[in-house]
């Protein structure tokens, strides 16, 4: 059909939108973070040659500044 190749294998996300994938208060900054590392992510995948081997990729912002593991659970701050 004569389709550019990005359009064809393009990975299915932001799909709703970028607040599905904010797990905490939904703000500007919010998603201005969440662009930025998913445009970072992307890239990587990208010049990897990573992008197309992988059926879905995308970042997701937590509502935790760091993680931890404390015992055998996995902490969150």
């Amino acid at each position: 059909m004569g389709m550019p190749h990005e359009s064809v294998w393009r990975h299915p996300f932001p799909g709703p939108g970028l607040a599905i994938r904010i797990l905490a208060p939904i703000t500007k900054e919010g998603c201005d973070k969440l662009r930025a590392a998913d445009a970072i992510y992307l890239e990587e995948l990208y010049s990897s040659g990573h992008y197309d081997k992988i059926a879905q990729a995308f970042a997701v912002l937590l509502p935790c500044k760091s993680v931890g593991v404390m015992g055998d659970c996995r902490t969150c701050v």
